[in-house]
């Protein structure tokens, strides 16, 4: 692999509590928090979760379920082969030997407590974003030239998604993360028009993620399976028809946007049954 770059480009952190650091003012008395529980069977070794505003994410039983690595307290991340400050960059050198041993040159890193909507307070969820890009660039800025990271965008506050735009792509983030849907809403509404808008004029490449971000289709979910195979997946789908069948990208032709963590075989498919 010596002769190529090899660019890992949909890595992940595990949030230490670290990432609510730039809160603001306002919010500071809602910072999430770890809980860790003791560990039983129906938790699959994720017995350690994040609490916000009275919820607890993930939900790893139930309908609505959701499983995921972060906080990085539970035996599940403690059991890894990868270490804590690796896992969650606040070791990059640690991260670095990880990526050296695996053959990556670049990592571009993505959040993990973000999968899904974490909060029905759009004000609030654009400042727990806002504190995260901020704590991911900083972490990155160890080793600007491998460790790469992608700001997460609050699109269901239009205004707020444009402005942590314009404030993460002059930090150097590389990328925009959005997720397949906007609650129950497809990408093509009028309304999320301004933010295409600002990252086709910035130049700045959005990538849609796969996440539990339809609540009608988390809600479907009652086993890890369906989290998995289903609720997690199926959003992203619906977001490449809003953008292609939808018509986002004959609005903003030059727009660049990738479709991630979802493979490419349920691509036929898509688009055999638009064009039917």
């Amino acid at each position: 692999m010596a002769d190529y770059l090899v660019i890992d480009a949909d890595s992940h952190v595990e949030e230490p509590e670290e990432a609510w650091d730039y809160l603001s003012e306002k919010y500071k008395h809602r910072r999430p928090f770890p809980i860790a529980v003791p560990n039983r069977p129906i938790l699959a070794n994720l017995n350690a979760f994040w609490w916000v505003d009275g919820q607890i994410f993930p939900k790893i039983s139930g309908p609505g379920h959701s499983v995921f690595g972060t906080p990085p307290i539970s035996y599940h991340a403690t059991h890894k082969k990868f270490s804590i400050g690796s896992q969650t960059l606040q070791e990059p050198a640690a991260r670095l030997k990880d990526m050296d041993a695996a053959g990556v040159d670049i990592q571009v890193n993505f959040p993990t407590v973000f999968l899904e909507t974490l909060t029905d307070d759009v004000g609030f969820e654009a400042d727990l974003m806002r504190s995260y890009n901020t704590w991911i660039c900083n972490k990155c800025q160890a080793a600007p030239e491998r460790l790469k990271w992608g700001a997460v965008i609050p699109l269901r506050n239009v205004p707020a998604a444009v402005e942590e735009l314009k404030r993460t792509k002059d930090m150097g983030a590389v990328t925009a993360i959005i997720y397949g849907t906007v609650g129950e809403k497809l990408l093509d509404l009028p309304e999320f028009e301004p933010f295409f808008a600002a990252a086709e004029k910035l130049n700045f490449p959005v990538s849609a993620h796969t996440g539990w971000s339809h609540p009608g289709l988390k809600a479907s979910g009652t086993t890890i399976m369906a989290a998995h195979a289903v609720t997690f997946t199926f959003p992203l789908l619906l977001g490449f028809y809003g953008v292609i069948a939808g018509g986002v990208l004959d609005r903003f032709p030059k727009l660049k946007i990738s479709f991630l963590e979802a493979g490419a075989d349920w691509l036929p498919y898509m688009l055999q049954r638009m064009d039917h």
